[in-house]
């Protein structure tokens, strides 16, 4: 984690707006010592990273998009440290419903994401400020939850085709996190992580 962070941190030193921070695999266990030190920071994924706690800490206000699937965390206690919630992705891991408590004083979570809901209905009659529960909206239908507006698709699609050059160039066995590194370091004030690099 820390080795991420310090890419991370090097980025905010020029100048360049870290909003997502993808720490997918890499073992932290608890949010307990992540830093604020992020004003950007919109998005966190941390899928596979052993996660077992939110923990204690600060506030992390600007973040609006949390990733903690695949993880053996089986508690939603502290997720008030993240008071502006609007994506939360809890598949595949121990957090039950009766944790869905927590998530009572989330007003502004609108998505939800978790393989354990049997009864989307129930689940939005529980927590009426959701809009979209394991893809499904209100009325039962598909809902698209990762692209938020045509200018985040163009972004996207934009992203993705800056990667392929990179990758395309990289040496034979390069590891993704030198790749992802090269990659941000290209960024304009709007750049973040790539997009291509987030798991779903």
């Amino acid at each position: 984690m820390q080795s991420i962070l310090e890419r991370a941190y090097s980025q905010i030193e020029k100048g360049i707006k870290i909003e997502q921070l993808f720490l997918d695999g890499v073992r932290i266990r608890t949010f307990s010592n992540f830093p604020n030190d992020f004003p950007d920071l919109k998005t966190i994924s941390a899928c596979g990273s052993n996660v077992r706690e939110l923990g204690e800490g600060f506030i992390l206000e600007s973040v609006v998009e949390l990733n903690i699937s695949d993880n053996p965390i089986n508690s939603l206690a502290n997720i008030n440290r993240f008071p502006n919630l609007r994506k939360l992705f809890i598949s595949n891991t121990n957090i039950e419903l009766s944790c869905f408590e927590e998530l009572k004083e989330m007003k502004k979570l609108r998505v939800l994401d978790c393989d354990s809901i049997e009864d989307v209905d129930e689940v939005f009659e529980y927590l009426d400020q959701l809009e979209i529960v394991n893809d499904l909206n209100r009325s039962g239908e598909s809902a698209d939850v990762y692209i938020d507006s045509d200018e985040d698709f163009d972004q996207m699609e934009e992203n993705n085709e800056d990667l392929e050059d990179i990758i395309d160039d990289a040496e034979v066995g390069m590891p993704l996190a030198n790749i992802a590194h090269e990659f941000v370091e290209g960024y304009d004030q709007n750049g973040g992580f790539p997009m291509k690099m987030q798991a779903r």
